[in-house]
């Protein structure tokens, strides 16, 4: 299971974008 990597995706995609 990869739940963290997409986490740390989400994460990076939301502050990435305002």
């Amino acid at each position: 299971m990869m739940s963290l990597d997409v986490m740390k995706q989400s994460k990076s995609i939301q502050e990435k974008s305002p």
